[in-house]
């Protein structure tokens, strides 16, 4: 079967956090790995290069030598991240 390693970010407004969790259920031997950041992609999210490399390493590795993240692992931002004041 499948082995997919699905990444979402939590605050994605292009995919949902919602839809990453269907689509885990999709695939019984695949596993969830969620970023705690904003955005569309885990790689582009240029306002925290640390939290990035850290969660990228996990894609990285399995992509590597096959290595699965944890089901369900969360890849926590490296610093706190303001949000722009609302008008």
């Amino acid at each position: 079967g499948v082995t997919p390693v699905i990444v979402n970010s939590l605050y994605d407004m292009s995919t949902p956090y919602v839809t990453a969790k269907l689509m885990r259920e999709g695939f019984p031997n695949g596993v969830l790995v969620t970023w705690q950041g904003v955005g569309h992609t885990v790689g582009h999210a240029d306002y925290d290069p640390e939290g990035v490399a850290s969660c990228m390493a996990l894609v990285n590795r399995y992509l590597a030598i096959g290595e699965m993240p944890t089901d369900g692992f969360t890849c926590h931002q490296s610093r706190f991240i303001r949000a722009a004041p609302t008008l």
